[in-house]
Order: C-alpha cells, then structure tokens, then sequence
C-alpha cells in the first residue's frame, strides 16, 4: 500500500473515531439513544415500513431491530399496525412523542456537527464534499462488485 493510501486509511480511521466520541456525546445529552434515533428516523422517513426492511434500510439483524422496536412500542414512540392486506405483517408508525423527541435529538446532532465545521472555509468543505462523494461512489461500486462474485 502506497504512503498515501496508508495515510488516508489512518485519517479515516482517526476522523472515524473522533465522530462517534462526538456523537455519542450528543446523544448522551440528549433525550434519545442513538439506536432509537436511527430507527425512528427512518420510520418517520417512511410510515407504514416493516421490520424487516427497517432491518435492511438500517443493515442490522432483523431480530435486535425487533426487539429494538418492541421497546419503542412499550415506551409509547411507534405504533405497530397489522397490514390490512396481509395479517402477518405488522406496519410501524411513529408517534407524536417521538416525533418531538427525533426532532430534539437530531437539532442536538445537527448542532455538535455545525461546532466542528464552523471553523472551516467553505471552500475546504467543497473540497472534503467531493473527496467523500468519490469514496461513497467506490465503495457503491466495489459492494456491488463483491456482490455480483457471491450471486
């Protein structure tokens, strides 16, 4: 591996680090735990979603994102409705409760973000914007590579 490449890997690996020690700050002071956010923000994004493509949207296992969302239930967040056209599935909906609570937790995310971009020029956040859209386009690529070899 060339010494860039090897740089780069140890720079995502630091920025890597540093972000979930950010956010897990702000979800510490938050009234939502980081689990419960991801899962209802992508109910909120999609209404009437089941568990097992918010297991796939998400990429965790179907069973923790089950019990995950049971917890949701029980503490009044989502709503589990049976499908009218198919009883065995069961359509979840967030509530207004957890619609206050996702907005809060994600204005306190959003804002531990804007801390640490604030002192960078936009035109070095033009610069990073690309380099990340570059890596994401690899990484698509590579997946669907890799998934092509195992079909």
């Amino acid at each position: 591996m060339s010494a860039l490449r090897t740089e780069i890997s140890e720079l995502w690996h630091q920025v890597n680090r540093r972000m979930h020690g950010l956010l897990h700050e702000a979800f510490r002071e938050s009234d939502l735990p980081a689990p419960f956010f991801v899962l209802l923000r992508e109910i909120a994004r999609e209404p009437g979603i089941t568990v097992s493509e918010l297991a796939r949207r998400v990429d965790l296992v179907k069973s923790h994102v089950s019990r995950t969302v049971d917890h949701l239930v029980q503490r009044g967040y989502v709503r589990k409705q049976s499908d009218p056209e198919d009883q065995r599935l069961a359509r979840l909906y967030i509530l207004p409760e957890a619609h206050a609570r996702l907005h809060r937790t994600g204005e306190a995310v959003r804002a531990a973000w804007d801390a640490v971009v604030a002192g960078v020029p936009d035109e070095e956040l033009a610069t990073v914007e690309r380099g990340l859209r570059i890596l994401l386009d690899t990484l698509e690529r590579h997946s669907a590579t890799r998934k092509r070899e195992r079909d």
